[in-house]
């Protein structure tokens, strides 16, 4: 622990230290403890776990409902006994001027045959004359006129022969007909019905397979029709109802739906959702550890990307395995030929080896994405893509197409282009594996044939085919698996360049041309050391006081310093599209040096540079000139080493609200690759330090601000750093736990380096044994508080309470020369007497206590003594005080 640590060794046994660790694997151990952390965090969102694992269940259980729907409706379109149905009246049409039976002649005049059957139909059928039952036009020409003007007016329209008339031109008959025929033993008349083709039930609501609909009021008017017309040349005497049924042609099985399989018609679309969902939930997961610093938090306390990285990569593995055999076993379960036919390898290859092409594309947009709201924006937009051109992609035919032997340039290059898209690919599988195996459409044979089992041998096997008369020779199924495999590691390559190179990843960026570098493979020069001897003169150079006596009387000049900074600066570009760039220098020309057991407050306004500076030592930000070193290690060449060393406590907490406090400082001293017995007993003690000890158990997300601070700061001094760096640690907590924080701060602080940002000068006062003060990323003062107090401060504080407080300053200033008035109200006075003015403090004080100057003691009613404090030396150096003279 950090407050029972040995004496310090010297810079060489550092050195050496660091060189031995390094030596070790810190490798396997960092990707356990992520992998640990891992399972804690997705153990406790059980609910995303769970949607996850019984996706596959739900798509399966889907499909067998899709299935039976399928098989229902090609059995309602199945009828080999149709039923026989006897004619009845003719039905009423119904609605405003609807007519049930329009009656046209071929001449004006009417004939008694066609009085007697409007007679008969109205009388036998409850129809009225006039009403239901109405004449229409007297010729040929405007019967087709009314029609047409008046659509769906007229139900059915009888045409009666009263006279000669000529037809419209068609194929069969084109003379005169003339209805008043003489034919020997023969009585003939004639008429036509035209049917509303309008109000008879369409073909697609009658179903897929039927044959044309049957218009049962036209056959009723036939019926009634001829029932007239025997009755009339009966002279009455007949007067039966002719019986008539009326039997549709029986609906056989439709060949082209007979055996549908869905699996093979749409299990490309639907199989393409679970390994969505695992894409989903590592990149908004990743995304999220980017976003709140959690992976920076790792970092700075000495994890490597490597494991990090790797972790994530056996996480995905995991769920891969776990997703892909839940599909499988579901496939079994609801007895999908596909899943019965196929190996079990070649099927855990097929979604196993897409699974991991989109994994890789979740590193590969986590690179890129830098909030979680983007991240979830940008999954759901892929998945919605992809569900469109999957749905596209579910027909083989279409996929085979693209592999024809005479297809166009543009198709050539669309498919070299389709090849780099995974779901392509697994489609394209799929559908290899479901031609064989489950039951398909043949092209050849008209019809659904059904599947046999696929081999290993079908696995390579180039495939030839036929589809829609053209001849397509397909790369066989394993060829689109090294493809998809070559799709992975495209994928992962882009993404490990894009993490080196994009700043938000890893803090600090590396060139474009990184991996051409010898030191980017491990061929570096040995840890270089920054020289600790800074001049005079570099100290001085930003100074408000310049006066080098002043400054050689200060502790400045150290002789073994722990961190050492030397004109170090950080600029920040703002670059306009359309404009000037401009500059921000955070860090402006910096130096400074630290020794061993010191703590160095650093103070300065908001902006001034602060967390910058932090962010320089850490690693989280590249200098963009200067160099600083920590125990002899660059911080440009060394940082890897340097957080072996490293203790942080961030401005912003970087906790994981699924975790216990407990976890949390296992997880970091683990991390520091220190025994797991020290590491627990170590945790106690620093949360009873932080007085935590009573909800060590309890998950950090149901913490309060200050109780996260808290953890915070026990997090940067669990695995017994060298250098701890403080970043505002106190901020949100209540006075009594900031004493406690005080306490434990300066526990830690023995044998150490410690770097403290604060905005309380009261904290910088108590716990520092120098401070500095930044202003625009410079530095402006240092020294110990009592010295910043003696060389910047007013001296003595002097206030005096009077009833006659104008009089009193008057006198005041006869008697000490050197006072200055700071502040007058309400009767009282506060004024300063210089500390090298030891002749007039003196006579102060015995002014005060009745030995001289009786006439100005007599104003004064009561007075106090104090020296300057922090926060006007702050104000006076960053220039935000207001001078009085």
């Amino acid at each position: 622990m950090g407050n029972k640590s040995p004496e310090s060794p010297s810079t060489g046994s550092i050195d050496s230290e660091i060189k031995n660790q390094s030596s070790r694997s810190y490798f396997t151990l960092q990707v356990k403890l992520l992998m640990w952390k891992q399972y804690l965090l997705f153990s406790r969102n059980l609910k995303s776990t769970l949607f996850q694992i019984f996706t596959p269940v739900c798509i399966c259980i889907f499909l067998v409902l899709l299935q039976q729907l399928a098989t229902y409706s090609m059995s309602t379109m199945t009828d080999k006994h149709p039923p026989d149905l006897s004619l009845s009246k003719i039905p009423k049409c119904y609605g405003s001027g609807c007519i049930t039976l329009g009656i046209a002649y071929t001449s004006p005049k009417t004939t008694k045959m066609s009085e007697h059957i409007l007679s008969y139909i109205a009388e036998n059928n409850d129809l009225k004359i006039n009403d239901d039952i109405k004449v229409i036009a007297n010729n040929y020409d405007d019967m087709i006129d009314y029609l047409a003007k008046y659509t769906n007016r007229t139900q059915t329209c009888l045409l009666l022969c009263t006279g000669p008339f000529k037809p419209p031109p068609n194929p069969i008959y084109n003379d005169t007909i003339v209805c008043d025929m003489d034919i020997p033993e023969a009585r003939l008349f004639l008429y036509s019905i035209l049917i509303n083709s309008t109000i008879t039930p369409l073909m697609y609501f009658s179903g897929f397979n039927s044959p044309q609909p049957v218009d049962y009021a036209s056959l009723a008017v036939k019926r009634s029709i001829d029932e007239a017309i025997i009755s009339f040349y009966s002279n009455g005497k007949y007067n039966n109802t002719i019986k008539t049924n009326v039997q549709s042609f029986p609906l056989p099985t439709n060949r082209w739906m007979s055996g549908y399989d869905i699996v093979t018609a749409a299990g490309a679309f639907y199989f393409f959702i679970p390994p969505m969902v695992t894409f989903v939930v590592l990149l908004i997961e990743i995304v999220r550890e980017k976003e709140y610093k959690l992976r920076h938090g790792l970092s700075m306390m000495g994890m490597g990307h490597g494991p990090y990285w790797f972790s994530w990569f056996l996480t995905g593995i995991i769920f891969i395995l776990i997703v892909s055999n839940s599909l499988i076993i579901s496939g079994l379960a609801c007895v999908f030929d596909l899943f019965l036919h196929a190996p079990y390898p070649i099927l855990i290859m097929l979604f196993g080896f897409f699974s991991i092409s989109m994994m890789c594309l979740a590193f590969l947009m986590s690179t890129m994405l830098t909030t979680t709201k983007s991240a979830y924006t940008t999954s759901y937009a892929i998945i919605l893509a992809g569900l469109v051109l999957q749905f596209l992609l579910s027909n083989i035919d279409m996929i085979y197409l693209i592999y024809g032997d005479d297809v166009a340039t543009w198709i050539k290059i669309t498919r070299v282009f389709l090849a780099l898209y995974p779901p392509f690919n697994f489609a394209k599988a799929f559908g290899d594996i479901a031609l064989k195996s489950s039951s398909h459409y043949s092209t050849k044979s008209k019809r659904w044939v059904s599947g046999d089992d696929y081999t290993w041998s079908d696995l390579t096997r180039t495939i030839h085919a036929t589809v829609q008369g053209s001849n397509v020779t397909v790369p066989s199924t394993f060829i689109t698996f090294m493809i998809l495999i070559g799709n992975s590691i495209m994928l992962g390559g882009i993404a490990w360049y894009l993490d080196h190179v994009l700043s938000s990843n890893r803090g600090t960026p590396d060139k474009w041309y990184f991996f051409l570098t010898p030191r980017y493979w491990g061929c570096k020069r040995s840890n270089r050391k920054v020289s600790s001897n800074i001049s005079l003169q570099d100290l001085t150079t930003n100074f408000r006081i310049q006066d080098p006596s002043i400054i050689s009387s200060s502790p400045l000049m150290l002789t073994e310093p722990g961190v050492s900074i030397n004109n170090l600066g950080k600029i920040f570009k703002n670059t306009k599209l359309c404009g000037a760039s401009s500059q921000i220098h955070a860090v402006n020309n910096f130096s400074l040096s630290i020794e061993k057991r010191e703590l160095l407050a650093i103070l300065g306004h908001n902006g001034a540079g602060k967390s910058t500076l932090i962010s320089l030592l850490t690693g989280l930000a590249k200098p963009s000139y200067g160099s600083a070193s920590i125990f002899g290690l660059d911080i440009a060449e060394d940082m890897k080493e340097i957080r072996k060393i490293l203790g942080v406590c961030p401005q912003h907490d970087i906790l994981w609200n699924e975790l216990t406090p407990r976890e949390h400082l296992i997880l970091f001293g683990r991390m520091k690759n220190l025994p797991y017995d020290r590491v627990c007993k170590e945790a106690d003690e620093k949360l009873c330090q932080v007085k935590l000890d009573y909800v060590k158990d309890k998950l950090v997300g149901t913490f309060s601000g200050g109780m996260k601070r808290r953890l915070s700061l026990a997090i940067s001094g669990v695995g017994d750093p060298k250098i701890i760096i403080l970043d505002e640690p106190t901020t949100g907590m209540d006075p009594i736990n900031r004493r406690n924080a005080w306490k434990l701060i300066q526990e830690m602080k023995k044998d150490r380096v410690m770097i403290l940002t604060t905005h309380s000068m009261e904290e910088a006062d108590v716990l520092s044994d120098r401070v500095c003060v930044i202003v625009d990323g410079m530095l402006k003062c240092l020294g110990t508080p009592l010295y910043l107090k003696n060389n910047y401060g007013d001296g003595f504080r002097i206030t005096l309470i009077s009833k006659t407080p104008n009089d009193l300053c008057q006198l005041i200033s006869r008697t000490f020369p050197s006072s200055r008035l700071i502040d007058s109200s309400g009767g009282s006075l506060v004024i300063s007497l210089p500390l090298d003015r030891k002749d007039e403090i003196h006579s102060f004080f015995l002014t005060m206590e009745g030995y001289q100057n009786h006439n100005l003691r007599a104003h004064i009613e009561d007075w106090g003594l104090s020296n300057t404090t922090l926060e006007e030396v702050f104000m006076r150096v960053t220039g935000k005080k207001e001078q009085s003279h």
